[in-house]
């Protein structure tokens, strides 16, 4: 009786794990699928916006130093500097929106000319989302594991775009977290 209790309990446990182990690359799938048939709802639900606008502010503050500190006109050097915090601020609220994140992965090289028209001109409104038909281009998965017991990374090449996507496991449901950017692949492409 006690070692069939044990058994059942090994069992439970075995299952619990497995369950674990498969959940993240569910979640990865029906997030992907969602992006795909841009569903903005989906998206919206299965992210965590605070963490992954922090982390895209983080990004866009090293591109636009990269993007002007590589250029030889110092006026365009002192305004970017000058300007940074008000321009990370506006560029995460316009850019960072389940539309633009689907833009992102479906065309990242729309996305790099939607951060440039949003460098030029921060306040218009820019929705690329309505002027782009979707190929399905090259896309190589490098990675996909565990980085620690409640984080997840998925590390892939996306039109020559090396772009990592972390997710994180709260109340039992994975949400992505924060999306790193290929910050001197986009700083280069501006300058070009």
């Amino acid at each position: 009786m006690r070692i069939l209790h044990l058994k059942n309990l090994i069992i439970l446990i075995i299952i619990l794990f497995s369950f674990y182990l498969i959940s993240p690359y569910h979640k990865i799938y029906k997030l992907y699928n969602s992006i795909k048939k841009s569903d903005t709802e989906f998206v919206s639900k299965n992210i965590h916006w605070a963490n992954l606008r922090s982390g895209f502010k983080d990004d866009f503050k090293n591109i636009i130093n990269k993007a002007y500190s590589q250029t030889n006109n110092l006026e365009k050097k002192v305004l970017g500097n000058l300007f940074i915090q008000i321009i990370i601020e506006t560029l995460v609220d316009n850019l960072v929106t389940p539309k633009n994140l689907i833009l992102l992965v479906n065309d990242p090289d729309k996305y790099k000319n939607l951060i440039e028209d949003k460098l030029e001109n921060p306040i218009k409104k820019i929705n690329y989302i309505h002027k782009i038909n979707y190929e399905e281009k090259d896309f190589k998965i490098k990675y996909a594991f565990f980085i620690n017991i409640n984080k997840f990374r998925v590390s892939f090449l996306k039109d020559d775009y090396p772009i990592s996507v972390d997710f994180k496991i709260n109340s039992f449901k994975w949400k992505l977290n924060r999306i790193y950017l290929p910050v001197d692949v986009i700083a280069s492409k501006i300058n070009n």
